[in-house]
């Protein structure tokens, strides 16, 4: 239909398809008079019935759909149970439950209009608080029940039935409204949700858990039974403490956490020896302390009450020395299993090496090449043996290179002339220069690095072409190789004025062992020689439980919390230091004294003091 308005206000309604012209002559014809009128202007068209119809079913349906949705949930989970334990009795459990969840996943009415999700979303926001009320409801009910019965099955059916009451109602269908709160991103990483609620709930930083239990993360957090972004993501990160935990996590967020029963509770032992002057990172790793590690920490724990009360047995010992103990111990298991590989090496180039020809031609060319590497020529001496000439060269003025290198070449030199060393020649040079780098590098002069790397590249080629004759001597030498590199490099670290190998030699190590918790610019050359030291105890097949770093922590944090045993320390120094300023009074120091008079006014009436801080820290190391 065609409707055109006229300017007296006239509405004209003329066939779908009617020529304009047509109209015009009619509305002339209709006035009378040929005059021009003004040109009529379309009408919007009016929906038609059908789109009335279609309308109003569109809005009929934005309520029906909602009242389907919650009358379907209150009868489907009845059906699909009822059915699930019918199968459950001829096919099992599992078909059961399968059977019912289809059953009722089936029978739920799921709205399919744009209006009917709408209202239904409105309808679960508004009942949004009755959700968590019910899920705060059955985790209360859940808890309670176990603790007063001990039945987890109890507990269980007390923990699920706020549920059944909602499904009761029908609103147990709204667990499809939404999805939960995204955990990771579509590259795996960890969303600004997750970081927030890691720091929130257990001051945790994501890149600190360990692979395990951030492969356990979801992307999406469960959603709850009603739409509760906040309580998914606790959940969640419960979920996450509870796992870390038990993987041996040392995070300090979870210091005053504990799990029990599968459950994260307080840790009211943890808390107190927080409040009684320890950090939440040492009392996290000494509640994740292994049996071993532990025994060894109240070793040192008992040796610092002792101390503390009587200042003359820091003369002989500290609690640093168990630290020493526990490495020593590796220190000598290495050594003697490098002292073995050396027997058995010295019997295997008798029985193997001897007569086995080798070409020395590589060994040669490793000598002509390394001189070459510093400008050094080479002339035919007597017999045919090279000469090197210096002058000119990058060690013309190195006369201790100088002389390492021709004592190397005499070595070389030595044997019948024209006759092809055997591998026990080979042998024994290379043993000849090891205890020529050794003795050069003890000396007063000495060994500068030209000459050490001339040395160290013939050994490797003398011990290359060894290894090519005999498989079981490679497998020794490597044993030995890496027992000896081992233990010269944690003597390095240690300090040459320290005998790892000497009878006090646990004290001094264990005191050297405090380089892993301070500033020392040797503090890396340290950690990395300790952990060299580990593994290579753990690979010759050293059983040692005890955690070496842990320890070193632990022994800190007592020099932290009681002060340093050792007065003559950097950290006793400054404490001696800080001491006599505040005693004469000078400057800000009159004011730390003031404050430190109140702060310890302030713990007194807390009950913050060091019997009650050895107290709780016993306690907590004693606990099964």
């Amino acid at each position: 239909m065609i409707q055109a308005e006229l300017a007296d206000g006239r509405v004209l309604e003329f066939p779908d398809g009617t020529d304009p012209a047509v109209i015009q002559a009619t509305v002339k014809k209709m006035l009378g008079g040929n005059r021009q009128l003004p040109e009529a202007r379309a009408l919007p068209d009016e929906p038609t019935y059908a789109e009335r119809v279609d309308a109003f079913n569109e809005r009929a349906r934005g309520f029906i759909e909602p009242a389907l949705t919650v009358g379907s949930g209150m009868v489907a989970p009845v059906i699909g149970g009822l059915r699930g334990l019918g199968t459950a009795l001829t096919s099992g459990a599992k078909e059961g439950a399968r059977v019912s969840e289809q059953t009722t996943e089936a029978l739920t009415y799921t709205p399919r209009t744009q209006t009917g999700q709408a209202n239904l979303q409105a309808i679960g926001e508004k009942l949004q608080p009755i959700g968590e009320a019910f899920s705060e409801v059955e985790q209360a009910m859940g808890e309670y029940v176990l603790d007063v019965t001990g039945s987890p099955e109890l507990a269980t059916a007390a923990h699920t039935l706020p549920t059944a009451i909602l499904e009761a109602v029908g609103l147990a269908s709204l667990k499809s409204m939404r999805q939960g709160t995204r955990l990771l991103d579509q590259n795996g990483q960890p969303t600004k949700a997750l970081r927030e609620q890691l720091s929130k709930q257990g001051g945790l930083v994501y890149e600190n858990l360990t692979p395990e239990v951030k492969a356990m993360i979801p992307e999406r957090a469960d959603p709850k039974l009603l739409p509760s972004p906040s309580a998914e993501k606790g959940k969640a990160i419960e979920n996450i403490l509870i796992e870390q935990i038990k993987r041996g996590g040392t995070d300090d967020g979870l210091a005053g956490l504990k799990v029990e029963r599968g459950r994260l509770v307080g840790d009211p032992i943890a808390t107190e020896t927080i409040r009684q002057g320890f950090e939440p990172g040492f009392v996290q790793s000494v509640k994740q302390a292994n049996p071993q590690t532990n025994t060894a920490m109240q070793r040192m724990l008992n040796i610092m009450r002792r101390v503390k009360g009587d200042e003359r047995l820091g003369l002989d010992m500290r609690p640093s020395d168990v630290v020493g103990d526990s490495l020593k111990q590796r220190i000598e298991f290495i050594r003697d299993q490098a002292d073995q590989a050396r027997i058995k090496m010295n019997k295997l180039s008798r029985q193997v090496l001897h007569g086995k020809q080798i070409n020395p031609d590589p060994v040669v060319d490793t000598l002509y090449q390394a001189l070459d590497d510093l400008d050094v020529d080479i002339v035919e001496g007597a017999n045919g043996v090279p000469s090197p000439i210096y002058k000119g060269s990058m060690i013309s003025k190195d006369r201790t290179s100088q002389r390492v290198i021709n004592d190397a070449i005499d070595l070389l030199s030595e044997g019948k002339p024209g006759e092809f060393p055997d591998a026990l020649r080979f042998h024994k040079l290379k043993r000849q220069l090891d205890a020529l780098i050794d003795f050069r590098k003890k000396s007063a002069g000495g060994l500068t690095d030209s000459g050490r790397n001339v040395l160290k590249k013939l050994r490797a080629t003398l011990n290359n072409s060894i290894r090519d004759v005999s498989p079981e001597y490679a497998r020794v030498n490597d044993i030995m190789s890496q027992s000896l590199t081992a233990l010269d490099d944690f003597q390095a670290a240690s300090g040459r004025s320290i005998d790892i190998f000497g009878d006090n030699a646990n004290s001094a190590i264990g005191t050297a062992s405090r380089k892993l918790m301070s500033n020392y610019q040797s503090r890396q050359n340290f950690a990395n020689a300790l952990t060299q030291i580990n593994d290579v105890a753990a690979n010759l097949g050293g059983t040692f439980n005890t955690d070496v770093k842990t320890l070193a922590m632990f022994a800190n944090g007592l020099d932290n919390r009681f002060g340093a045993v050792a007065k003559t320390s950097f950290q006793g120094g400054i404490e001696a230091a800080t001491t006599r300023a505040v005693n004469q009074g000078v400057g800000s120091a009159s004011l730390q004294a003031a404050a430190e008079q109140l702060g310890k006014k302030a713990d007194k009436l807390r009950g913050v003091n060091d019997f009650n801080a050895f107290e709780s820290l016993d306690k907590l190391l004693k606990r099964k």
